[in-house]
């Protein structure tokens, strides 16, 4: 049902700016037509996708593994597979990829994730979560490069790891 007649003159008069009151008015219109309830609202966005956490450990000699957990909008693990790229940067914005080739492997660790395609060799992949959001890339680099490590959901801001350290490194 549309706001017509006295409604938007009391709301012309109130706010003194017909285009305040357009957009006022535009707003209660949208949200007149919604029937579902605050919790419905909430459980639907608390399941989509928002964020991803990254935290890097060593694993074996001159290997990396960083876990990557894609969270929803209350912060907790989705229960489903998600499709993201993975990539490594030398900024700590995510921004680019790195200048650095690993010197070695780039990918998912043994049953923790899916490499669906390459996008760059050694520095950037397609991959999919396991059934619980979660993806472990695996980094061999005897250099022990600092890279960022990215996750970026599309649609979605990246989420960047902090900078790789030696330490990360088995």
């Amino acid at each position: 049902m549309a706001l017509q007649g006295n409604t938007v003159r009391h709301l012309n008069a109130a706010l003194g700016n017909l285009a305040a009151a357009s957009e006022v008015q535009t707003a209660l219109e949208v949200v007149d037509g919604v029937t579902a309830t605050a919790a419905e609202i909430t459980a639907h966005t608390d399941n989509q996708p928002c964020t991803a956490s990254l935290t890097p450990a060593a694993g074996s000699s001159n290997v990396c593994e960083v876990t990557i957990q894609v969270l929803n909008g209350a912060g907790v693990a989705v229960a489903y597979p998600v499709v993201l790229d993975v990539l490594l940067s030398d900024a700590a914005t995510g921004a680019g990829l790195t200048a650095t080739s690993a010197s070695g492997a780039v990918a998912a660790k043994a049953s923790s994730g899916t490499d669906l395609s390459t996008l760059v060799s050694k520095k950037a992949l397609k991959v999919q979560t396991k059934a619980d959001g979660t993806y472990i890339l695996s980094i061999t680099d005897a250099a022990k490069t600092g890279f960022y490590v990215v996750a970026h959901i599309p649609g979605l801001a990246p989420s960047v790891s902090a900078q790789l350290v030696t330490a990360n490194y088995g």
